[in-house]
C-alpha cells in the first residue's frame, strides 16, 4: 500500500526515478505508484515537476541531489535512426532490454573509475565524458573544461578499432567544438592505440573463460568463440585498419585462453541492402556453424567496451534466437565495462599520453 503521506519536492530538472529511489531508500515500484504521469521513468526536461516522495525523504533526497552532477541525474539514450528502422522496431530494441540502454551509467562509471586508478597510480587528473549523440555533448564538454581552467587535455576514446565511425568521427567533433572556443579550447592529446594492449587482451579473456566456463564441461574445447564488432561500410573498412586491427584483438584473446576454435562475424549493421558493408553477419555466421555441426558459440563482442543496446538486443536477444533456432548452444561473454585490468589499461595508455 502506498503511503498515506508524502513529500512533495518541486525541481526543475530532469531526474530518472531509478536515482531517486537509491537515494532516498525506496524502491521503484512505490516511486512510480507516486508519479504515476512519469511515464518514461524521468521527470521533465524543460518543466516544472512536483515530484511525490515517500514521507520523512524530501531533506536526503536533496542533499543526495546537490552530491550528483546534473549529467548523472539522467540515462539517456540518443537513437540513429537508419533505413529500415520503425518507430516500433526501436521500442521493441529497448523493450526487450529492459526500457532503456545502460550507455550513459557504464561510461560515467568508466570514467569515474579511472580518475580513481589514475589518483592510486600517483597521477591524479580531472576524467571528463563527452558524446557525440547525446548529452554531455562533446563540445559542451570542451566548453565546461576551459570554464574550469583545462588548458591541455588527453583525449580517450572508448572504441578498440580504428575506422571513419569509430575514431575519425570523435576527433572531428572535438575538433569543431574546439574550433567554437577559438584560444580557450584545452589543447588536446590524443591517447595511443590500445586495441592489443596486454590488459585489454587479459580483461576480454578473462570474461570469455567465465562464459566458457558455462558450457558442460565436455563441449568446452570445442566450442567456437565467435568474435563480433560492428559492422562498417565496406568502402569505409578499406581505409581504415579496421579489420585488421579487430583481427589482432580477437587472435590475442584466443592464444591467451589457448582455444583454436575461433573466428570473426560483424553484427549491428544499419545501411541499406545496396551498399555492401563488413559480413559475415553473426546470425548468418551462427547458421553456417550449425550447420557445419558446431554444437556451440561464445561470442565475444571485442568491438564494444559496455553492455548496451547493440550488445544486450543484437546478441542476446536476435544472436540467441538465431542459434536456438538452429539448435546451436550460445553463451555471451560481458563486454570489458569496468573490469579492472580494462580500467587500468585506460589508466596506462593516459598516463603514457601525459609523459
Amino acid at each position: 500500500a502506498l503511503p498515506l503521506e508524502t513529500d512533495t519536492v518541486r525541481i526543475n530538472y530532469p531526474v530518472d526515478l531509478r536515482l531517486v529511489a537509491e537515494c532516498v531508500d525506496s524502491d521503484l515500484n512505490t516511486l512510480t505508484e507516486l508519479n504515476p504521469s512519469l511515464l518514461r521513468l524521468t521527470t521533465p526536461r524543460d518543466a516544472t515537476y512536483d515530484l511525490r516522495l515517500p514521507q520523512g525523504s524530501k531533506d536526503k533526497f536533496e542533499k543526495a541531489m546537490t552530491a550528483i552532477p546534473v549529467d548523472k541525474r539522467v540515462s539517456w539514450r540518443y537513437h540513429h535512426v537508419s533505413a529500415g528502422d520503425t518507430l516500433d522496431s526501436v521500442a521493441r530494441h529497448y523493450h526487450a532490454i529492459g526500457g532503456r540502454s545502460p550507455l550513459n551509467p557504464i561510461t560515467f562509471n568508466q570514467a569515474e573509475k579511472l580518475r580513481v586508478a589514475l589518483a592510486e597510480a600517483g597521477a591524479p587528473l580531472p576524467v571528463y565524458v563527452g558524446m557525440r549523440n547525446w548529452e554531455p555533448y562533446v563540445a559542451d564538454t570542451l566548453a565546461r573544461m576551459a570554464d574550469e581552467g583545462r588548458h591541455e587535455a588527453i583525449g580517450l576514446i572508448l572504441a578498440p578499432h580504428a575506422t571513419e565511425a569509430s575514431r575519425a568521427r570523435y576527433t572531428d567533433a572535438v575538433g569543431r567544438g574546439a574550433a567554437a572556443l577559438g584560444t580557450r579550447a584545452p589543447v588536446i592529446r590524443w591517447a595511443p592505440d590500445w586495441h592489443t594492449h596486454p590488459r585489454f587482451i587479459a580483461a576480454a579473456a578473462e570474461l570469455a573463460a567465465t562464459a566458457i566456463a558455462r558450457l558442460p564441461a565436455d563441449r568446452r574445447a570445442a566450442a567456437v568463440l565467435v568474435f563480433t564488432a560492428h559492422s562498417v561500410p565496406r568502402a569505409m573498412a578499406a581505409g581504415s585498419p579496421y579489420e585488421a586491427e579487430i583481427a589482432a584483438s580477437a587472435r590475442a584473446v584466443a592464444e591467451r585462453l589457448g582455444h583454436r576454435a575461433w573466428q570473426i562475424a560483424y553484427q549491428s549493421r544499419s545501411g541499406g541492402s545496396a551498399e555492401p558493408w563488413l559480413e559475415p553477419d553473426v546470425n548468418d555466421a551462427l547458421r553456417a556453424l550449425a550447420a557445419a555441426g558446431a554444437r556451440d558459440a561464445v561470442l565475444v563482442a571485442i568491438g564494444f567496451v559496455a553492455d548496451h543496446v547493440e550488445v544486450l538486443y543484437d546478441l542476446d536477444v536476435e544472436a540467441a534466437a538465431t542459434a536456438h533456432a538452429a539448435g546451436l548452444g550460445f553463451v555471451r561473454a560481458p563486454t570489458v565495462n569496468d573490469h579492472p585490468l580494462f580500467i587500468r589499461m585506460l589508466a596506462d595508455v593516459v598516463r603514457e599520453a601525459a609523459r
